[in-house]
This record gives C-alpha cells, structure tokens and sequence, in this order.
C-alpha cells in the first residue's frame, strides 16, 4: 500500500510540474489578451483559483463545526507561502521586486496584519466568536478589492494611451503564432483546464503523503501541522515555482499575494458564514504569529531592497524551519 501511495506520489508530482508550467504560459497569453498587468491576472485568477483547496476546507470544517481548522488552515498557508514558497524561490532564482507592485502587496499584507489583530481582540479579549456579520464585512472586502484592481489597471491602461484593439487580432504582442489558435476564449479554456489539472494532481499529492505519513506512524497533529497546511499551498508554490523560473515576478506576486488575500478573506469569511468560528490561541497562536512575522519580514525585503536574494531566502527558509519546530512542539504540548 506504502509503495502504491509513494508511485502516485512521485508520478503526480510530475503532473503537478509540468500543469503548473503550462498553467504560467497561458496566464501570460491571458494577461495580455485581457490588457491586465501579470500582477493583476495572478492576483484575480491565479490566486483565487489555486485558493481551491483552503475554501474547501474551510467550508468543509465549519460545516462540520470546526471553524478552527479553517482559521488555522488560513494562517498556515500563509506562513508557507512567504516562508516557504518564496524563500526556497529567492534561493534557486532570486525575486525581483519592482517598486510598481508594492501598493498591491503592501495593502495585502495590511489587511492580513489588521483581521489577525482583530481576530486576537474578538477571540481573546472580547471573548465573542467570529460570525456572520466579519463573515459578510471580509466577503465585502474581497469582492470590493477584485473590483478595485480591475478598475485601476482599466484606468492605467486608458491613461497610458495604449491602443486595446490588438487584443482581438491575435497581435504577436499577445499570442505567439502557430502554438495556438489566437482566441480569447481558447487561451482562457486551455489556462483553466491547466489550474484545474493543478488543483487536482495537488489534491492527490497531498492524500498521498498523508498517508504515508500515517503508515510510518507519525502523529496526524504533527501531519495537520505541516502536510495539510503545505498541502493546500501546493498549487500556488508550483505555479509561483514556474513564474519565478521565468522570470515573470509580476505573476509570482500576483499568485501570492492573491492567494493571501483570497484565503484571509473569502475563505475565512465563508467560514464564518456558516457557522460562527470560536478561537483558542494556545490552538492556532502560533501560526498567526508566524504569518505577521512572515507579512513584515516579507515587505521590508520588497520595500527597502526590491529584491529577495540567497540570502533573504535563506533567513525566509529558517523562520520556516522555526514555524515547523514551534507549532510541532505545541502539537506536543511542550509549548
């Protein structure tokens, strides 16, 4: 059974690869077919697709009662993505981070900061549940933000003066001849089937590890703590792997970034629609300190250097390997 589940682990992962290459290809087609900036497809489409799996699991838990899978599930993610994802990223490639990209990314990482502050003040202060009306307010913010970013770039591109009538022509500028037919609508079916291929060769991954790592006997909490929360990411750091690999950082912050705000806000705040998500910090503490530190660590190498090099990658990398020893040991009750 081991040896079964380690094939499809192995032969997936490939899958995995190779889907998250051609799923960067046509986000870059799609981004000039609709006249959005790589950063705003990756954000808006990108993100909000490969979010898949933490909007599964968050209405799945909070069905079931279990708002605080979802609050953790929400916070780890974040934790690996910047972490994990962009400092073995900045290690293999290095990331380079252009100064037109830091309002999105600053204003993502705010709103992380602010809703995990105010969920420490409802929760542990306050003494009250998240519920239906932060539910509906973090929806709100997530539909107004999606709107606000397609305006702006609508706004930049007119403002520019750049003619939009090349994208219906299939111009070289778009769409490279004879790989594809040049249509909008082509592009646009070929780069969903390619995200979904990703969601789904993650999906099996991540149960195939699972159960290795229950074969071997290891703890589930230590498997929720770590396979799970890197599991659910795993579509965004493939995709954000391949965008980096070719140089396409606008897309890698897009999918990032997107992702953030995606799970922060509609996943959290679906959850909370449901059913109201009471929280204990001893639970989900760590993860939610991780993700601010991973939110501030992040923006000062993006605002102050522009760049995310070996070495930042490698400070990345270390908080990551401190956020697995930390939230392992609390699993354990040694913290």
């Amino acid at each position: 059974m081991l040896l079964f589940e380690f094939a499809l682990l192995v032969s997936f992962t490939f899958v995995l690869s190779k889907m998250s290459c051609i799923a960067v290809e046509q986000a870059g087609k799609l981004s000039g077919y609709l006249g959005l900036s790589r950063m705003a497809i990756g954000m808006l489409i990108v993100g909000a697709m490969v979010s898949l799996p933490e909007l599964s699991v968050a209405i799945t838990s909070s069905a079931a009662g279990q708002g605080e899978i979802t609050a953790g599930n929400v916070f780890g993610a974040n934790v690996v993505l910047i972490l994990f994802a962009m400092g073995v990223g900045a290690i293999a490639y290095g990331i380079r981070i252009e100064r037109k990209y830091l309002e999105d990314v600053g204003f993502v990482l705010l709103m992380t900061f602010l809703i995990s502050m105010y969920m420490i003040f409802a929760t542990q202060i306050a003494g009250r549940s998240i519920g239906f009306l932060e539910g509906v307010a973090l929806f709100i913010i997530f539909t107004w933000y999606a709107a606000k970013t397609v305006l702006d770039k609508a706004i930049s591109k007119r403002k520019a003066g750049e003619d939009m009538a090349h994208f219906n022509t299939g111009s070289p500028e778009v769409l490279r001849p004879g790989k594809m037919d040049d249509s909008g609508p082509v592009i646009a079916l070929v780069f969903a089937a390619s995200v979904l291929a990703v969601y789904v060769s993650a999906n099996i991954v991540v149960n195939s590890a699972i159960s290795i790592a229950a074969g071997l006997g290891l703890a589930q909490s230590f498997i929720g703590a770590t396979l799970i929360a890197l599991g659910t990411s795993l579509p965004e750091i493939m995709i954000g792997f391949q965008a980096i690999k070719k140089k396409m950082y606008g897309l890698m912050l897009g999918d990032v970034m997107g992702s953030i705000m995606t799970n922060i806000t509609l996943a959290l705040g679906t959850a909370a629609i449901i059913r109201p998500i009471s929280l204990h910090l001893n639970v989900f503490g760590i993860a939610m300190l991780f993700a601010v530190l991973a939110n501030v660590l992040f923006f000062y190498y993006a605002a102050v250097k522009g760049k995310i090099g070996k070495r930042e990658g490698m400070v990345l990398v270390g908080f990551f390997v401190l956020y697995v020893i930390a939230i392992s040991a609390s699993q354990l009750g040694l913290l």
